[in-house]
């Protein structure tokens, strides 16, 4: 911990209880953007299960293309690529970042102070809501991205819809 601060008679009641409050309000945000990376993952697989069945449905059926109409060849490869990049955005989505996601604080840096009796609620307090804020920063791009990914899946999935659609007409 590289900020020991006053020792703990010295410190402000106000400044201790608004240390609590952004440990609080940190934490919850930080919380919230790792149930919200669980729950677009969650949804990117369930979109990937509809856009295979949709696939599988329709796909078996058309296993020869020769025997179609020119249209319904061209809706039929449109909806095989969109199949393809559907499945690649969600593979995108699904795969974990290369340096990892940021939610839980190394605490190791607590240890020793705690140990020698110098361990002060509001330096912890204050630390790990500046670290949860830092790596909300960290994980913000990254899942935003991923947000992007999936709607792009959402589109893809739509128009592979739309495409068997046009084939079987």
């Amino acid at each position: 911990m590289t900020d020991t601060g006053p020792p703990e008679g010295d410190i402000d009641p106000r400044e201790e209880a608004a240390a609590a409050v952004l440990w609080d309000e940190s934490r919850r945000q930080i919380t919230r953007q790792e149930a919200g990376l669980d729950s677009l993952r969650t949804r990117a697989v369930a979109l990937l299960s509809v856009s295979s069945l949709v696939a599988g449905l329709f796909g078996g059926r058309f296993a020869n293309i020769r025997s179609h109409e020119g249209y319904a060849k061209l809706a039929i490869v449109v909806a095989l690529v969109t199949f393809t990049l559907s499945v690649v955005a969600v593979i995108v989505i699904l795969t974990p970042k290369k340096k990892g996601w940021v939610f839980a604080q190394d605490l190791d840096q607590y240890f020793p102070l705690l140990s020698k009796g110098r361990l002060v609620p509001f330096d912890v307090t204050r630390n790990l809501a500046k670290h949860f804020e830092q790596s909300r920063k960290a994980n913000a791009g990254p899942l935003e991205w991923r947000y992007c990914w999936f709607t792009a899946a959402c589109v893809f999935t739509g128009l592979e819809v739309v495409a068997w659609g046009i084939s079987i007409i």
